[in-house]
This record gives C-alpha cells, structure tokens and sequence, in this order.
C-alpha cells in the first residue's frame, strides 16, 4: 500500500509540472492531455447532482465535461504544497471534492478527495461536496 500511493505521489508531483492554464477558464495537463475545469462553483452539491452539473457544463467551447474518477482527480493533486494542496489551478476550495468513483464496500458511499492536504476518503452520496469536471 505505501507504495502505491509513494507511485502516486511521485506521479502527480510530475504531472503537476506539465499543467498549463488557458484563457477560456481551463487547466489543461499536456501528459494526459486532460483539460480540467479552472474556475469552479463556490457552492458544493450532492453526488448525483455533480454527475449532472459535469454532463451540462459547458466552458471553452467545450460541451463533453464528466466528473472525474479518483486516478483522474489524484492526479492533479500537487503533495509539495498544502492549503491548497494544487498548482496552476486559479480557484480551489479546500473543502471535499467528488470523484466519479463509486465505493466497492457502499454502493452509497464514492471516493473524495481534499484538496487542503490531498487526503482522500470516502463519503455518502447524499452529502454535498464540491467538483471540478474534467474533459
């Protein structure tokens, strides 16, 4: 296990490098080529209604926005900083954050990440957290 999330670490720490914003309000990771939502809602919302938000989004011409799953969300997670603990990105809040990533133990429960320290956790669906969608 520690491991892995040393491989985690060492990967983001490297992707975080490669992140570059763009004026159309997105975060673009030239390793991945994942585009990432730069200026993010205040407000947080329940699960299901992340999902739906991110399917609706559209940002830089863009229409085809999903939420991410963890491996997706982990990787934009810079461990060198904290408070927020990301790079590049313009707004971050250091609340909770969706994945798409549903718990193999609860089906009710989905994977979460802070972006205060990086922690990752698990959460009831029912809760509200914050999201960042991704393209």
């Amino acid at each position: 296990m520690k491991q892995i999330i040393f491989i985690i670490i060492f990967i983001s720490t490297i992707l975080n490098a490669t992140l570059s914003r763009d004026t159309n309000g997105t975060v673009k990771d030239n390793i991945t080529n994942l585009m990432w939502q730069d200026n993010i809602s205040s407000s947080s919302v329940e699960w299901v209604n992340a999902i739906t938000y991110c399917e609706n989004l559209t940002l830089g011409s863009f229409n085809n926005w999903k939420l991410p799953n963890k491996t997706e969300l982990l990787s934009i997670v810079d461990y060198n900083k904290s408070s927020p603990a990301i790079s590049t990105f313009i707004n971050t809040n250091l609340g909770y954050y969706w994945s798409s990533t549903t718990s193999n133990d609860d089906k009710m429960e989905a994977w979460i990440i802070s972006f205060k320290l990086g922690h990752t956790s698990k959460n009831n669906k029912n809760k509200s957290l914050y999201v960042r969608c991704v393209r």
